[in-house]
């Protein structure tokens, strides 16, 4: 699902837009890319019990998770420097919230998703949502297919939709008959930066750390 939102989200940039993007937009599409399919294959691996392989990936992981967040932090600040308006809004702080949205619990989760490592249903579970948090980027270039045309739809229904997705899990989970912590904070985490998202933009604090970004 995920990889599907992710090459439906994005298909039109890249076959319209390919030769206008920089080398930073290239480079953070792959290593996102090479992350979801990580997160794809690793749980393959274990249940045929590859576990060699397995482990090999998973100390590759940190370097690319590494890569993740770099390329996201060069992308926020590329994108927050266009400064584009839309009416009264200054869409580079909301820009920063979004990105923010995505970057901080992917990190987050990460470092659980190591910590609980011999936890096989934890560990799974926080890495299984690092592949979800940044679903928001393509989902949002999406939904102009559906009516949607502010920037501040773009980021509710972006968020919206992670927050089904959780809900779903979460549900899925008490299924199968035991409930787990990670997607019930992958959940609320989603729910804060969401409704942070209508007024932390306008906050002076806030402001002034994506100037300084910029």
């Amino acid at each position: 699902m995920g990889g599907n939102i992710t090459i439906t989200g994005f298909f039109s940039s890249l076959t319209n837009k390919f030769h206008e993007l920089s080398i930073y937009h290239h480079i953070h599409g792959i290593s996102a890319t090479l992350w979801l399919i990580t997160v794809i294959v690793q749980p393959a691996l274990y249940r045929f019990d590859n576990l060699k392989l397995h482990r090999i990936i998973g100390r590759f992981s940190v370097v690319l998770a590494l890569s993740v967040v770099i390329g996201g932090l060069i992308m926020m600040k590329v994108m927050m420097q266009k400064k584009r308006k839309y009416g009264t809004v200054d869409i580079e702080y909301y820009i920063g919230i979004f990105d923010a949205a995505m970057l901080i619990p992917f990190i987050l989760f990460f470092i659980l998703g190591l910590k609980f490592r011999k936890n096989i249903q934890l560990h799974a579970r926080y890495m299984i949502s690092t592949a979800i948090f940044p679903l928001v980027a393509p989902t949002s270039r999406m939904l102009p297919s559906f009516g949607i045309s502010s920037w501040e739809g773009f980021m509710t229904g972006s968020l919206i939709i992670n927050e089904v997705i959780f809900i779903a899990l979460i549900i899925n989970d008490r299924i199968n008959g035991k409930f787990r912590l990670p997607y019930l904070l992958a959940l609320l985490l989603t729910l804060a930066f969401h409704i942070s998202s209508y007024f932390v933009p306008q906050m002076q604090f806030w402001r002034f750390l994506m100037d300084k970004l910029i």
